[in-house]
């Protein structure tokens, strides 16, 4: 934040309500400098990240230690460490007793850096070792670039600090056999460039007002061993057995496609496309995005997306699913922190994120325990009521309205709104919040029972809709023209930083998605604070998280991680309540 400590020399800075009000430090109110000026400009433009910082300074850290590991493979449950590196400023060990450094691994007091801690930790806490206090550079140069790519120590200490490393040694097989002094040289200058990339990369971060995105990022790490660690139980029995119904579901459907659509191979895109076309179905590929916006005017095509769907579970969620089941009967997915430009976790190996609804029962709490399966409610819409400033928006909110009715109300122009016209609210809520156009909203109306509408009256809608939230069509008008787009937690998007211009359909998507994702990770937080250590986290779906937990403690758990969750995402939500649902199972369902 230099612009923000030049400033501090000749101002103060407070809170009041939402705003950041400079003050001069003497009475001499003299007239500022154009530096003056465009630092505090500069200031304004980060705001959000200014006011996070005063609310809470960057902790300054007087013992660091870089750490790096070395293991037989990327299994911390198959596969063992054979050195592990810890160096800083006044100590050094390379080894393979892990006791050696157990007491600095476990000190609060001391500040562990890791490049890829999800790797690394996982690892130590499955040889018994906790690690407390410590940091991710993968996750800061992600924060950094605003990037999910996942950059290498080699390339990152090339761009960093114009170093060249030599990993001959990094692949796992050359740790397999007797170690030599090249593999403890090896593993101890990994450590050391850890921790000199480390320094860079918080100044960077400081600098750029990012220290709020890094502080919330580092916070939420944790919860993610837990889920790498953790995994959830499938019951191998009953997915095959369901397998076996699904594939003969399967082989129906494809039978009487064939002959419906004249097509030999359903999986020939070429073939698919030239007789949905001899059909009369206007497409110029068989995209599943593209087939489903023509499913709701011809059944034929609406069929063909089961169909599809069905192919994927048996393919992506059956026996690929099966083989990854461990011999504790669980299946653990690889994380990933930031994975997404918004944010947003992802998980793949499976994907957790992704498991369809009819493969989600089949997966159990251990004996003795449930599932407390907890999500937030309309949370999307209600950080666009919090980010637009949105009076009519937030209004609603605090009066317990239903915006899906009201919204389907207002577009439809009529009082007694039925479940299906409500749905066309729900459509237009969501669907504009990540720039669904005419065209799209077409397509997703003409999905519901009773409806088929035109382009024109779609449009209608989308006009509508920001004629009655006139403070959402505002912010959405703003963000169209500014070269930032700033998050609710500090996080921004500027694209005079060299990043390239959001479209206009992604600045309203980014906004609010990776919100939403700062908010999920402030709660993540504080569940790893607060929970049980016979609590266990084993999922974070999107805006849901779960944990297997014992029925003794079933409706306590369900409370505390209700209190967590709205306590997280009110960090950042302030002029709307956080509402939450949440309900108890032996199975992963609803």
């Amino acid at each position: 934040m230099k612009e923000f400590f030049e400033l501090q020399n000749d101002f103060d800075f407070k809170l009041e309500g939402d705003k950041l009000i400079p003050t001069f430090k003497n009475q001499n109110q003299q007239t500022l400098t154009s530096g003056q000026v465009d630092n505090f400009t500069t200031v304004k433009k980060y705001s959000t990240s200014v006011k996070a910082y005063l609310n809470n300074p960057p902790q300054e850290y007087s013992k660091i230690v870089g750490v790096d590991i070395e293991t037989t493979g990327l299994d911390c449950f198959k596969d063992r460490i054979r050195l592990i590196a810890v160096y800083g400023d006044d100590f050094s060990y390379v080894g393979d007793k892990l006791q050696e450094v157990e007491d600095i691994l476990s000190d609060s007091t001391v500040l562990k850096v890791f490049h890829n801690a999800l790797f690394d930790v996982s690892f130590l806490k499955v040889a018994g070792i906790e690690v407390k206090n410590y940091s991710d550079t993968i996750v800061m140069a992600k924060i950094i670039s605003n990037s999910a790519v996942f950059d290498s120590l080699e390339y990152l200490a090339k761009k960093y600090l114009n170093l060249e490393l030599d990993k001959e040694l990094q692949h796992s097989g050359n740790w397999q056999a007797e170690l030599t002094q090249e593999h403890h040289d090896y593993c101890l200058k990994d450590a050391e460039v850890t921790l000199k990339l480390f320094r860079v990369l918080y100044d960077l971060i400081v600098e750029r007002y990012l220290f709020p995105t890094y502080r919330t990022e580092i916070s939420a790490l944790p919860s993610l061993i837990e889920l790498q660690t953790n995994g959830m139980m499938l019951d191998k029995s009953e997915l095959r057995a369901y397998l076996e119904k699904l594939r003969v579901q399967h082989q129906e459907l494809k039978e009487r496609l064939e002959i419906q659509l004249a097509c030999e191979n359903l999986n020939s895109p070429p073939q698919l496309l030239k007789s949905l076309q001899n059909l009369g179905v206007p497409i110029d590929n068989v995209e599943e995005k593209t087939l489903k916006k023509q499913s709701g005017m011809f059944p034929i095509v609406k069929e063909l997306v089961q169909y599809k769907k069905l192919t994927k579970v048996l393919t992506t969620y059956g026996e690929k699913l099966l083989s990854l089941i461990e011999t504790d009967n669980r299946v653990r997915g690889n994380w990933n922190l930031i994975g997404t430009a918004t944010s947003r976790m992802t998980c793949k190996g499976p994907n957790f994120q992704g498991i369809p609804k009819e493969i989600k029962g089949f997966f159990h709490a251990n004996p003795g325990h449930v599932f407390v399966i907890v999500d937030y409610s309309t949370v999307e819409l209600r950080i666009l009521a919090e980010i637009s400033g949105c009076k009519k928006l937030i209004d609603a909110f605090n009066q317990g309205l239903d915006l899906h009715y009201e919204t389907a109300k207002t577009v439809l122009g009529k009082e007694g709104i039925s479940d299906d016209e409500r749905q066309i609210g729900k459509v237009i809520n969501f669907g504009l919040i990540y720039g669904l156009t005419a065209y799209g909203l077409m397509n997703e109306i003409n999905q519901i029972p009773g409806f088929n509408i035109n382009k024109e009256e779609a449009q209608n809608f989308i006009d509508m809709y920001f004629m009655n939230y006139k403070g959402v069509a505002k912010y959405k008008n703003q963000q169209l023209k500014s070269p930032m787009v700033t998050t609710l937690g500090g996080r921004y998007w500027d694209s005079s930083n060299g990043l390239k211009l959001l479209k206009d359909n992604q600045r309203l998507n980014y906004a609010i998605q990776a919100s939403c994702a700062e908010g999920l990770k402030e709660s993540l937080a504080l569940l790893m604070m607060e929970k049980k250590d016979t609590w266990r986290l084993v999922g974070a779906i999107h805006d849901e998280l779960i944990c297997e937990v014992p029925e003794e403690d079933a409706e306590y758990a369900k409370s505390v991680i209700e209190k967590i969750m709205i306590n997280g995402m009110r960090k950042l939500v302030k002029q709307v309540p956080i509402e939450v649902e949440s309900h108890v199972s032996k199975v992963w369902t609803k």
